[in-house]
């Protein structure tokens, strides 16, 4: 297959994780909860 060479999977899994994390903080974000106070210790 063409498409699924190691160049395309790797920006697919980069698209993909960029999009987990985008509706977990939107999750977080719409509920209020959240908290970047555990940032400031690092």
């Amino acid at each position: 297959m063409e498409w699924l060479n190691p160049y395309h999977l790797q920006v697919a899994s980069f698209i993909l994780i960029n999009v987990i994390l985008g509706v977990s903080i939107h999750v977080t974000l719409s509920t209020g909860q959240l908290s970047l106070g555990n940032a400031g210790f690092m």
